[in-house]
């Protein structure tokens, strides 16, 4: 069993160092800079960039004239509706009801558990009847 394990840990070990020297190869054969391309991606990116920026800032002003006065006249309306208060309610008579009903609940009286020692002796001689070889309990 441990020479099973050793030889699968030799295969395991040789199988990564062929990996890391395949590896090796295929990059000092398939390298490419890409320093030039991510500076002129850069340019590229800088002076679209200074066009947005120019073409935002030939924009006219926007007149918000309009829109405050109609924000105005919104508020206007909104101040002036009159909210009615409510008038006090008296809850007096629900908290009676509730009272009586606490009470009546409070009254009731279950009646006790009958006493069924009697029964479960009962039950207890049929089953010895039926069963003589089985042990009490």
């Amino acid at each position: 069993m441990g020479f099973l394990l050793a030889k699968i840990l030799f295969l395991l070990v040789l199988a990564a160092a062929c990996g890391a020297l395949f590896t090796y190869w295929w990059f000092r054969r398939h390298y490419e800079d890409v320093t030039l391309e991510y500076a002129r991606s850069r340019d590229e990116w800088a002076s679209w960039r200074r066009g947005f920026e120019a073409r935002l800032a030939e924009r006219p002003d926007v007149d918000l004239q309009p829109l405050r006065e109609q924000v105005a006249a919104m508020d206007e309306v909104v101040r002036n509706i009159d909210v009615p208060i409510p008038e006090r309610v008296d809850l007096a008579p629900l908290q009676s009801r509730l009272d009586d009903i606490e009470r009546r609940i409070g009254d009731i009286r279950l009646p006790e558990a009958p006493d069924l020692t009697p029964m479960q002796e009962r039950l207890t001689a049929i089953e010895h009847a039926l069963f003589p070889c089985r042990p009490p309990g």
